[in-house]
C-alpha cells in the first residue's frame, strides 16, 4: 500500500511517515472513505490518493 501511495505522489514532497505527511482530502474519492463514529468519515484502508487537480495559469 506504501508503494501505492508513493507512485501516486510521484514528483512531489511527499514524506510518509512524518508528522508532516499530511493529504487534503480533496485527493480522495467520495467511495474512498466509511462512515465512522458520530456521522465522521474515515478514509478505508485499501484508499489511495487518485484525484489530482491540474491548474493552468493562462495570461
Amino acid at each position: 500500500m506504501l508503494k501505492k501511495w508513493i507512485g501516486a505522489f510521484l514528483g512531489k514532497d511527499f514524506v510518509p511517515g512524518t508528522r508532516a505527511s499530511v493529504i487534503c482530502s480533496k485527493y480522495f474519492k467520495h467511495s474512498d472513505y466509511v462512515e465512522a463514529h458520530m456521522d465522521t468519515l474515515r478514509l478505508k484502508k485499501d484508499a489511495v490518493p487518485s484525484i489530482f487537480l491540474i491548474f493552468l495559469n493562462i495570461y
